[in-house]
């Protein structure tokens, strides 16, 4: 968890028994020249046959996941109000 005044963001990896090995950074930055930057950065491999069989399409899909994360982000800036103000809070 990254929790200070010009930087928010956090990371996680994945858990034994997930189909890759890897982790996740999401971090927003508001630097001094009032630029805002949002960064998305991952790492993976694949941790069993099949899914070094899949690799091509598990790379396209966190292509996709790039892509949609930042343009949720810039929506929701643009908008001005936090990416997730319209999900339902709901406990299961």
């Amino acid at each position: 968890m990254i929790d200070e005044p010009r930087r928010f963001g956090f990371a996680y990896g994945t858990l034994p028994g997930h189909a890759e090995r890897g982790e996740e950074r999401f971090l927003i930055e508001w630097l001094t020249d009032d630029t805002v930057w949002y960064d998305l950065d991952a790492i993976s491999c694949p941790r069993y046959w099949a899914a070094r069989v899949a690799y091509p399409v598990a790379r396209r899909l966190q292509r996709q996941f790039a892509r949609l994360s930042k343009a949720s982000m810039a929506a929701a800036v643009a908008a001005g109000r936090s990416p997730d103000s319209d999900v339902s809070k709901h406990s299961c």
